[in-house]
């Protein structure tokens, strides 16, 4: 008889602790999928708002901006991005769409805002791996196109109208149609600035470089060529 009313006690005892485990599994469960979900309607919100950015505008009144994640595109028109590449702002579409240019592509297209950031502030956009140092020479401080100490160091994004930079080692080599970052104004004929294709940098007539509207219609024209040779006049000129 003790032996039965032990039994029975130690089922009810049994009983009793694994409802209150079930209880206690049911709780946390209840409190896990709680948090989660506010977690959710939190992120939710925060990704409803509208982005608000504050860019860095560049010389020529460009805001420039850098992308957060890949971003294939996913119909004919949108601005393929990759994590870490430098956007241009052209235009606000609403609804959180952008157009845009990359400055390492010279693409242009429509994007989602939310895939970018504002540039840093002291943020240049990096050469390729496998670009050498461009270095100072004697030659480059004496020369009368020489950069001056108080030339201007303002970044601005262009592209090449002609080839250019053949002739002399200072001059930047490069071919129609480059993307051209701008770092330096040397004085009202010439520039400082890196071809983003080479990664190489140097001297530059302001009238070689210019925006892709200005190289459309050039091309539209079928001016290049008779344009680079006035230019290469004034380069001389210049250089005399």
């Amino acid at each position: 008889r003790e032996k039965a009313e032990r039994e029975k006690a130690e089922r009810e005892k049994a009983e009793r602790e694994e409802r209150e485990q079930t209880e206690r599994e049911e709780r946390e469960r209840t409190e896990r999928e709680e948090r989660e979900k506010a977690e959710q309607e939190a992120s939710g919100a925060k990704a409803a708002e509208p982005v608000e950015l504050s860019p860095i505008a560049t010389s020529g009144g460009e805001e420039l901006y850098v992308s957060l994640f890949d971003y294939p595109g996913e119909q004919d028109g949108d601005l393929a991005l990759t994590e870490g590449c430098t956007i241009v702002k052209l235009e606000d579409l609403g609804d959180n769409w952008w157009t845009g240019r990359c400055v390492e592509t010279g693409q242009t297209g429509m994007f989602p805002a939310t895939y970018v950031e504002s540039a840093p502030a002291k943020k240049d956009v990096p050469p390729s791996s496998d670009a050498a140092p461009i270095e100072a020479t004697p030659a480059e401080t004496a020369a009368p196109n020489a950069m001056p100490t108080a030339a201007s160091s303002k970044i601005e994004t262009k592209v090449a109208l002609y080839s250019f930079g053949q002739d002399d080692p200072e001059d930047l080599q490069v071919e129609t149609g480059d993307t051209i970052v701008v770092t330096e104004t040397v004085d009202d004929d010439w520039v400082r600035a890196r071809n983003e294709k080479s990664g190489a940098e140097g001297l530059i007539p302001k009238n070689f470089i210019g925006t892709p509207e200005e190289l459309a219609a050039l091309e539209e024209e079928g001016d290049a060529e008779d344009g680079h040779d006035a230019g290469e006049e004034v380069v001389e000129e210049q250089k005399h």
